[in-house]
């Protein structure tokens, strides 16, 4: 069981000028306590470029032992029904609709973070199995998401 903890949620327009807004917002939540960042539900949405940014942003709020939880999408996904489905939902609900559109992330991106190592990589399937949660879809079916920690070693 995780102790209580006070959890922040900060929302952030990639499209804007938004890192010295997020950095003060950022700081004056954490102060001198340990940081450990949640990345879920957006890397899907941003070029490498943008992703490469948000990381190296990462690295300049966070301490030695803080530790980043990034979940991604790996390229196999673009093979998968589950994936043209997801195409087809989007076609008629938002304006990307090429596979191209949306980014996948390689392990190699998490393994050669400077300053960080990883900790752990799981996936849907795997911590289904670790959680004994009974998956009722075909596989074919579900977007296996990619779960990393990756521990921040050095300042």
């Amino acid at each position: 069981m995780l102790p209580k903890r006070n959890l922040h949620f900060i929302g952030v327009d990639f499209g804007t000028e938004y890192k010295d807004a997020l950095l003060t917002a950022i700081n004056t939540i954490k102060g001198n306590k340990k940081c450990f960042i949640l990345i879920e539900g957006v890397l899907f949405f941003l070029d490498r470029e943008e992703t490469d940014n948000l990381f190296d942003f990462f690295n300049i709020v966070q301490n030695k032992g803080d530790i980043i939880g990034s979940a991604s999408f790996q390229d196999e996904l673009k093979k998968s029904l589950a994936f043209k489905r997801l195409l087809l939902f989007f076609g008629e609900k938002v304006a990307k609709t090429k596979a191209s559109d949306y980014q996948t992330i390689q392990d190699e991106f998490y393994q050669s973070r400077a300053n960080y190592s990883l900790m752990d990589h799981q996936e849907y399937f795997s911590l289904s199995k670790t959680y004994n949660h009974k998956i009722r879809l075909q596989k074919e079916l579900i977007l296996n998401e990619h779960f990393y920690l990756l521990l921040k070693t050095k300042f």
